[in-house]
């Protein structure tokens, strides 16, 4: 054994990191959310370090047949998941690199002695998870109902079969700020909220919390957010009047439009003062509008960390719940109303990301038009962006960067062919002519 191992494993057992699931987990989300959230794989030194250490040591260990990590260790902190998130990255970095890093090797290492240590209870892993998420884990006691009738807030009807008691404990005691969950049924359960519908509830001492699962948000000034929803009259959170000037619990789910909502799942974001609450009926179709404003209480969690959540490992718990949903609707109501909620969540994503897009450029030309107001220069990438793609092209091999000059090719005549077609029905509609056909008159 090398000396840097036998260091490691003394480190490793001083800070019981092996025997430690919790310290563990979070150790594996870390390393994780670096990869995911970066093109070039570059966490801080010691975390890079760390990461390095801890695969030899986990590597030499299953050399040596002395293996301190158990099936159960692996499963309950991803490590299957990171090792395979790093094979992953390293076959994206070696697209450009001649050869990978040797952490990323020994991840590979470390996988197939796994795999032959495991055999096929490797392979099932996901499979086992999902049975621990409905029995022990997140989604316990919830279970899926068949029902009939839609509601966008509650898109699939999922109840707890034991609920807690809405709490009525002053402020973030009882709830940690970032907590989150897979849908409303399992906050009804631990009894953030008093129900799984989107609306708001109070506890026995007039504590309310309000769930944002839909609608839009946006930031103000003095950190405040507005935000909006239309619909009935029974939308329009008209209990709320009674909170204004109060602070209330805020939950935020992944199908509001904001840049403050998680990735999958309802997040509690803590407590929020409700500034301002007014609603207006538009009677031509009768369609309320709901705004409120909310400002966030000072001395919690700031809101970057809280947005960090979901962490990847409860990222894995999501797709395997959507996965598991899935199944409860091809089993409960048919094939065809199965293909239908799945082309309905994918619609809906698109729509989500093309938000999200849509708000990121607006961003960017706000940020450029405040630097120009203040005398500096416009933020750009254009100068720099031709040198990295000449430096990128230098070092791919010429099989690849033919096939990635091919792509740009296609690419460059398609968007010359929407540009065509464009300009063709900007033309004609300028002309009193249309492009669609007249209806027929039968």
């Amino acid at each position: 054994m090398s000396e840097s191992a036998f260091s490691l494993t003394s480190s490793l057992m001083e800070s019981s990191l092996f025997s430690n699931p919790k310290a563990l987990l979070e150790f594996s989300d870390s390393v994780r959310r670096s990869i995911s959230e970066k093109s070039r794989f570059a966490p801080p030194g010691p975390e890079l370090e760390r990461l390095s250490l801890f695969l030899e040591t986990a590597l030499d260990e299953e050399t040596r047949g002395v293996p301190t990590l158990d099936f159960t260790a692996i499963k309950t902190a991803r490590l299957d998941k990171l090792v395979a998130d790093m094979i992953s990255w390293g076959t994206r970095v070696t697209m450009v690199s001649a050869k990978s890093p040797a952490f990323v090797d020994n991840a590979a290492r470390l996988q197939r002695a796994w795999r032959a240590r495991f055999r096929s209870l490797y392979f099932m892993i996901d499979e086992i998870r999902t049975v621990d998420l409905a029995t022990s884990g997140s989604l316990r006691e919830v279970s899926f109902v068949t029902s009939t009738r839609i509601d966008m807030a509650v898109p699939n009807s999922w109840r707890a079969s034991e609920m807690e008691p809405v709490s009525s404990i002053e402020g973030n005691l009882h709830f940690r700020v970032g907590q989150w969950w897979l849908n409303m049924a399992c906050a009804h359960r631990d009894g953030i909220v008093g129900s799984e519908l989107e609306k708001p509830t109070t506890g026995r001492y007039d504590n309310s919390a309000l769930p944002l699962l839909t609608g839009r948000e946006e930031q103000v000034d003095d950190g405040k957010v507005k935000y909006y929803r239309q619909g009935g009259l029974s939308d329009m959170h008209v209990s709320l009047l009674c909170h204004t000037g109060r602070n209330i619990r805020v939950l935020r789910g992944y199908r509001l439009r904001s840049s403050y909502a998680p990735q999958a799942g309802i997040r509690y974001d803590g407590l929020w003062r409700l500034t301002s609450y007014s609603h207006r009926l538009d009677t031509p179709t009768e369609t309320y509008f709901l705004e409120l404003v909310l400002e966030r209480a000072e001395g919690q969690l700031p809101m970057d960390d809280v947005m960090n959540i979901p962490m990847p490992s409860q990222l894995d718990d999501w797709r395997l719940f959507e996965k598991l949903e899935a199944e409860n609707i091809r089993q409960t109501t048919g094939e065809q109303e199965a293909l239908e909620w799945r082309m309905r969540n994918e619609e809906d994503r698109r729509e989500r990301e093309e938000w999200q897009r849509v708000r990121e450029f607006r961003s960017s030309i706000s940020a450029g038009a405040d630097r120009q107001a203040a005398g500096l220069s416009p933020l750009t990438v254009t100068v720099t962006a031709p040198v990295q793609k000449s430096a990128m092209k230098l070092k791919l091999p010429p099989e690849i960067q033919a096939k990635a000059d091919r792509a740009e090719r296609e690419a460059k005549m398609k968007r010359a062919v929407i540009d065509t077609s464009r300009n063709e029905e900007r033309y004609l509609s300028r002309s009193g002519e249309s492009t669609t056909p007249e209806p027929s008159s039968r």
